[in-house]
């Protein structure tokens, strides 16, 4: 029989992550923002303040904020903030062409790692669920950055990038499972843990697939227009 703790906690942890893209791409779209550049680093800056925010957070609630190897909450989202400050603030070809799409491809990730596994955000004496909250942000927060790269400049991610972005899965996987080992982290290396490990994988061309179809009836709709303004110029 399934947790209820288990099924609330991934209830929120999915409707969080949505509506919190959604709620800056509406705001978006209201207050008709141009300078995209700027609110991309804004979300990058707030994901970085979140996961220091949980990290601090989950050490204050052990004495000293010594906090104990099976409970250290270094996981994807680490990963993914990284991975966001180099992509935002470094403007190289290398930035926009690779780490971008990489990032976008991987963006549901921390989603799925959540599902699987709730020791991954999940402290037992965070009565509060703080913690939590900061991790079901983040993960919004990393979709909001994800959907807004590519909305930036209508990116047309390449076939080649799936090759890198799960390239980049296998060795977030790896980096987990060190972390696990090393630190002796309460998370098993059972079936769930490889599950949603190739989870994630198979999302990165479930991500591709989405970009290109959102892509394709852009460039449709806009030819379409074209056709239409040019057939209203030979009229007149």
């Amino acid at each position: 029989m399934v947790n209820s703790n288990y099924i609330f906690n991934t209830l929120f942890l999915v409707l969080i992550s949505v509506f919190v893209p959604i709620i800056v791409f509406a705001g978006v779209k209201i207050y008709r923002a141009k300078n995209l550049r700027k609110l991309i680093i804004g979300l990058t800056i707030t994901l970085l303040v979140l996961e220091i925010l949980r990290f601090f957070c989950n050490a204050i609630l052990y004495k000293d904020a010594v906090t104990p190897k099976a409970d250290m909450k270094f996981g994807i989202t680490t990963i993914m903030c990284i991975l966001a400050l180099f992509a935002t603030f470094n403007k190289s070809k290398f930035s926009v062409d690779v780490l971008r799409p990489i990032f976008v491809l991987a963006s549901l990730g921390p989603v799925i790692i959540g599902m699987f596994n709730l020791n991954s955000y999940v402290n037992t004496l965070d009565v509060n669920g703080v913690c939590k909250a900061f991790y079901m942000l983040e993960c919004g927060f990393i979709l909001a950055i994800a959907l807004f790269y590519v909305y930036e400049n209508n990116v047309k991610i390449g076939a080649w990038n799936i090759l890198w972005a799960c390239l980049s899965v296998l060795a977030f996987a790896g980096i987990n499972a060190l972390t696990i080992y090393y630190w002796k982290i309460n998370t098993p290396f059972d079936l769930d843990w490889y599950m949603s490990w190739l989870t994630v994988l198979l999302t990165v061309p479930a991500i591709f697939g989405l970009n290109r179809w959102i892509w394709n009836v852009r460039e449709k709709r806009k030819n379409k227009e074209q056709k239409n303004l040019e057939q209203e110029k030979k009229a007149s």
